[in-house]
């Protein structure tokens, strides 16, 4: 039997505080890209390739659980930029909670921060709403190898 654990087709894109004011973790990313982009008089063209990542994937992660029945995770990966040469810049997260829009911010600022510090790339930004604590031992690393 396989239980979902997520809603299909319910992606978390940010929240709202009670001010209203729009904390979506991957906007406020781009609001420091723009404003360092106007401070450097970065090329318009550079900073619209900065501006997105270059690959999103959403996956599904069956894991089957001691209890014989299969439950699915849902995993995000973002691939920010390579163009300094070598593999994106990232890591892992497991928690419901997270968003697809938080896994974008942190690839993001992980690749602008490794390219600005000139620190060599090594990783992905990824994350399953998987709670490691909730299940049996091992479960996480095998929702982490169905998500990379």
């Amino acid at each position: 039997m396989t239980e979902n654990v997520q809603i299909s087709g319910k992606v978390k894109t940010g929240v709202r505080a009670d001010g209203g004011e729009d904390l979506d973790p991957f906007d406020i990313a781009l609001k420091q890209l723009n404003k360092a982009a106007s401070v450097m008089n970065l090329d318009p063209e550079a900073l619209a390739i900065l501006s997105q990542p270059q690959k999103v994937l959403q996956v599904s992660i069956p894991v089957k659980m001691d209890n014989g029945k299969t439950k699915v995770f849902t995993g995000f990966r973002v691939r920010y930029n390579t163009a300094r040469g070598g593999p994106a810049k990232g890591g892992i997260r497991f928690h419901p909670e997270e968003t697809l829009s938080t896994v974008k911010a942190l690839a993001a600022w992980m690749t602008w921060k490794t390219s600005v510090m000139d620190l060599p790339p090594r990783w992905r930004e990824g994350r399953s709403d998987m709670r490691p604590e909730e299940h049996e031992p091992g479960r996480a690393g095998e929702a982490e190898q169905g998500a990379t």
